[in-house]
């Protein structure tokens, strides 16, 4: 009698033990699951912030180059207005060249 208590006993261990691991291993299947989860949206926001910093570099570079533009054109018209008025025609031409020289270094900077 005392054997047939001592394998009943340990058919519940096993069975106990049999129980936990396969707990275990749903445990470890979920964890798995999570962590593939949390990578996969790792990666779609490492994918959007260099999407997004594409989109800032590219913006920078339009900003830098619409600036250099419209300075461009401001000189032109000063020196277009300049030559409008006669007897000015060396002097304001040197102007335009010194304003124009100076909106060019001005960008240089602002963009270093």
């Amino acid at each position: 009698q005392n054997a047939a208590q001592q394998l009943k006993t340990l058919t519940k261990a096993v069975v106990m033990a049999q129980t936990n691991v396969g707990n275990a291993e749903q445990a470890a299947q979920g964890a798995q699951q999570e962590q593939a989860e949390k990578t996969q949206l790792f990666d779609a926001a490492k994918t959007r912030v260099e999407q997004l910093l594409g989109q800032l570099n590219a913006a920078r570079n339009d900003y830098a180059k619409t600036k250099e533009a419209a300075m461009k054109a401001a000189a032109a018209a000063h020196e277009a207005k300049q030559n409008a008025s006669p007897g000015r025609c060396y002097r304001s031409l040197a102007t335009a060249r010194l304003l124009a020289k100076r909106h060019r270094l001005l960008a240089h900077r602002q963009r270093h």
